[in-house]
C-alpha cells in the first residue's frame, strides 16, 4: 500500500529500506566513518516517512543491542546509533519544513549540544560521576587494551612517539588532562561538522528523495554559508586572551579557554572558507576527478587554511572576485 502510494515497486521499496539501514549500521560500526552514518538515515526518513523509518531504525538499534550483548560489537556502537538517528531525523525534518540549510545547520548542532548537556548533567547528578572521571575510565580501558596488544613493542621503542606512549601508559592521567583541556572544542567541532556533512550529502543525493519531498534549496545554499558577523567579537577577545593570559594572571587556564573558543568558532569559518574554495574551483573550471582530489586533500591537509579564508572573507569578501556563476550543488 505504502509502495503504491509512492509510485515504486514493493520489492524495490523494501530493498532500499534494508540497504539504507545496513549502510547506516555499517558506517556507525567504525568511528571515523560514523560521521556519514546519518546520511542514509535521513534519506530513509525523507523517502519513506517518519513511521516506517522510525520503526526500521528502532529494529536496527535492537539488532545492534543484540550484537553488543553477544560480544559482536561494543555497546558504544548501539548508543552511537541513537545519535546517528537523531541527526538523520532532524536533517530530514528541516528539509520537510522547508528550512534553509544554514539555519538547519544551527538547529541540528545546537539541539544536539543541548541534549548532550542534559545527558551529562543527568549522569553527573544521578550517577555522581564527573566527566573527568568518565574520561579517565575510558582512557585507562583504552590504554590497557593498547598495553596488552603492543606493550612489548612500546617498551622497546626509542622514538619520540614511543617515549610519549611509554609515559602515558605509566601515567594515564596525563592523557586524561589533555583530553579534558580540549573536550569542549572537540565536542562542538565534531557535532557541527557531522551536522554539516549530513546536510551536504543528503542534499547532494536529492535524487533519492525529491519525488517524495519538495525542497526549494540545494547544496549551493549550504555552500554559501556565512558565519554571523558578531562572531568577530568572541574571536578578538579569545585571541587577546590567548596572547595575554599570563599578563592578566590566568596562565594556562586562560590559554585553554581561549583556544577552546577559537577552535569552536573556527568550525563556522571553516564552513564559510569551504564555500569560498568551491567558488574558486568553479571560477578556475576545475571539475571531475581533479576537483574531488583537491577538495579531499584540502579538507584533510589544509583545513586551517579554509578557516583563515573564512575569517578574512568577513572583511575582503573573496566572492566578489569570483564572478563566475556556480553550478548548482557542484562540489565534486
Amino acid at each position: 500500500m505504502l509502495a503504491n502510494s509512492m509510485g515504486i515497486n514493493s520489492e524495490n521499496m523494501w530493498g532500499r529500506v534494508v540497504f539504507l539501514l545496513l549502510l547506516s549500521m555499517v558506517l556507525c560500526s567504525f568511528v571515523p566513518s560514523s560521521i556519514f552514518a546519518a546520511v542514509p538515515v535521513a534519506i530513509l526518513f525523507l523517502s519513506f516517512g517518519d513511521k516506517l523509518a522510525g520503526a526500521a531504525t528502532a529494529i536496527a538499534f535492537l539488532i545492534l543491542l543484540f550484537l553488543a550483548s553477544s560480544g559482536g560489537l561494543t555497546i558504544t556502537v548501539a548508543l552511537l546509533y541513537v545519535a546517528v538517528v537523531f541527526f538523520g531525523y532532524v536533517a530530514s525534518a528541516i528539509i520537510k519544513r522547508g528550512i534553509t540549510p544554514s539555519t538547519g545547520l544551527y538547529i541540528i548542532g545546537f539541539s544536539a549540544l543541548a541534549i548532550l548537556f542534559v545527558l551529562w548533567a543527568g549522569m553527573t547528578i544521578i550517577g555522581q560521576v564527573s566527566v573527568e572521571q568518565q574520561v579517565d575510565q575510558i582512557v585507562k580501558t583504552a590504554l590497557d587494551i593498547l598495553k596488552q596488544e603492543k606493550g612489548d613493542t612500546i617498551a622497546s621503542a626509542t622514538s619520540q612517539e614511543g617515549m610519549f606512549l611509554k609515559e602515558i601508559l605509566e601515567k594515564p592521567e596525563i592523557l586524561t588532562k589533555q583530553i579534558m583541556s580540549w573536550l569542549p572544542a572537540m565536542v562542538i567541532i565534531s557535532t557541527f561538522f557531522t551536522a554539516w556533512i549530513t546536510l551536504m550529502l543528503v542534499l547532494r543525493n536529492s535524487i533519492q528523495w525529491s519525488k517524495q519531498v519538495e525542497y526549494a534549496f540545494s547544496t549551493k545554499d549550504l555552500i554559501s554559508f556565512r558565519a554571523p558577523e558578531y562572531f568577530v567579537y568572541p574571536l578578538i577577545i579569545s585571541l587577546g586572551l590567548a596572547l595575554g593570559s599570563d599578563v592578566i594572571g590566568l596562565g594556562e587556564t586562560g590559554e585553554i579557554i581561549a583556544f577552546n573558543v577559537l577552535y569552536s568558532i573556527g568550525i563556522f569559518y571553516f564552513f564559510q572558507g569551504f564555500g569560498v574554495y568551491i567558488d574558486f574551483l568553479n571560477f578556475m573550471n576545475i571539475h571531475g576527478v581533479m576537483r574531488t582530489i583537491l577538495i579531499v586533500m584540502t579538507i584533510v591537509m589544509a583545513n586551517r587554511m579554509l578557516v583563515f579564508i573564512g575569517m578574512f572573507d568577513l572583511w575582503i569578501n573573496f566572492r566578489k572576485f569570483l564572478k563566475k556563476k556556480n553550478k548548482e550543488g557542484d562540489i565534486s
